[in-house]
């Protein structure tokens, strides 16, 4: 009672609390975060009080305990505590999302703890034990299921920047390595092979508990897939560099061969992208899951002729999924976006010189297309139909489908004869009409004298 009447002054408005009472309040939760084994009173707590900011303290208060005091922990109290934890949150659906995530984020730090000492083992328990969570046809098991997965994953994913949990940094890089070549390919395995089992059930509108669920395996996926890969050790400096980076490549280790370079891994992606475009929640996570899977690069593709039949497959997946939405009649300027921003990721991974290694018939379209959609884009920028946002999306499109173009022309002696020049033409030619009022070109009048 007295902690829920110190949250209620130091959440109050100023004008009714005095600064000497908020100054209490904060006294009194300065020694609260102090307590030493304070693990039965913050079950207490979290049993008993209604106040979130009481909630969210206990919470925390857990969090620097076992921190603190780990090392004189059992792993039996150590397991309970957890299972306690997990629990909780499954239990109470009403739970506000900052006490759920800070939670979860305790979980999380539990398990990367206890893998210092048993290199894993129990890590691997509690993630197939959340998988079943995710698998199961309760809402909220699921939910849970997929925070745990997404605040393990951000433990791990940083080693400059995880939590303090009273290890050396180097540990934190020795435990991130392991984590990638075993716990990580699990993760995503399972979110791959859930988001196959749920795409034959995908049917507009979704139903808000399908969207949540979609939402939060493609997130789990587009995670993985954008992870920081770092094969070599390297300065911490140079690490922390490398782990900063907003949009890193595809660059996994060897242990991610069998997985990444399955033929049918591209292919799903791209059917799942075709699924869920109409989706404003979920298209944004598979157009990056696309983006990342063109950025694919390092160990795993170490013979030419992996990187030949990586490439041809990706674009036999992306010029299906361009004939499909050219059938459908529509794209939006988020959509144009993306899929420029796959070629130019394209070109840029795999240079003209290594596109040519594609099939001749397979490479014609793909060119066709990307004349196609440049001029696409271009007409966009100028529809008096759509609204400025929109047009900045295409006009951003077609700079990223002009720089695929660019990097070819520069090698265009390396393309069919004549080609280059054709689609360069056509391009122009759009170009001009699209920045020419009639009858010379299509651009509206009034946009024109604005």
């Amino acid at each position: 009672a007295e902690l829920e009447q110190a949250a209620g002054i130091l959440l109050g408005p100023p004008n009714l609390v005095t600064p000497e009472q908020r100054g209490a309040a904060e006294s009194l939760f300065l020694q609260f975060r102090k307590t030493k084994r304070p693990y039965p009173m913050c079950k207490e707590l979290l049993e008993t009080s209604h106040n979130d900011y009481v909630l969210f303290e206990a919470s925390g208060l857990i969090k620097d305990g076992l921190i603190r005091e780990w090392n004189e922990l059992s792993v039996a109290d150590i397991q309970a505590l957890r299972g306690y934890l997990l629990q909780y949150i499954i239990n109470r659906p009403s739970l506000s999302s900052f006490v759920r995530e800070r939670i979860v984020q305790v979980i999380a730090i539990m398990v990367k703890r206890q893998s210092v000492e048993d290199g894993g083992a129990d890590r691997g328990v509690v993630i197939n034990e959340v998988q079943q969570l995710i698998t199961s046809n309760n809402q909220q098991m699921q939910m849970t299921g997929c925070a745990i997965i997404t605040a393990l994953m951000q433990e791990y994913a940083t080693t400059v920047k995880s939590s303090d949990v009273g290890l050396p940094w180097e540990v934190h890089f020795a435990l991130k390595k392991k984590f990638e070549a075993t716990d990580l390919r699990s993760i995503f395995k399972f979110s791959v092979a859930a988001l196959k089992e749920l795409s034959g059930q995908i049917n507009h509108p979704l139903s808000p508990e399908m969207e949540y669920l979609v939402r939060r395996l493609v997130i789990i996926a587009e995670t993985v897939l954008s992870w920081t890969f770092i094969a070599v050790n390297l300065p911490k400096k140079l690490i922390s560099v490398f782990e900063s980076d907003q949009s890193p490549s595809l660059r996994p280790s060897l242990a991610w061969k069998d997985i990444i370079l399955d033929p049918t891994l591209v292919a799903f992606f791209f059917d799942f992208h075709w699924r869920v475009r109409n989706n404003d929640n979920i298209r944004h996570h598979s157009l990056s899951c696309l983006i990342q899977l063109a950025s694919l690069n390092g160990q795993t593709l170490n013979a030419k002729n992996l990187r030949q039949e990586y490439l041809t497959n990706y674009i036999r997946g992306l010029i299906q999924l361009i004939d499909n939405i050219g059938r459908s009649g529509q794209i939006g300027g988020k959509e144009a976006l993306g899929i420029s921003s796959v070629i130019r990721k394209l070109i840029l991974f795999y240079p003209p010189t290594t596109l040519v290694t594609v099939e001749a018939d397979i490479l014609q379209k793909y060119l066709e297309q990307l004349v196609s959609l440049s001029c696409a884009f271009l007409r966009a920028t100028t529809d008096p139909t759509k609204d400025e946002d929109e047009k900045a999306l295409f006009h951003e499109g077609f700079e990223n489908t002009m720089e695929a173009w660019i990097s070819i022309l520069h090698e265009n002696q390396l393309f069919p004869s004549g080609y280059t020049r054709e689609a360069s033409a056509a391009i122009l030619k759009t170009f001009l009409e699209t920045r020419l009022a009639p009858p010379d070109g299509s651009r509206p009048r009034a946009s024109l004298e604005a």
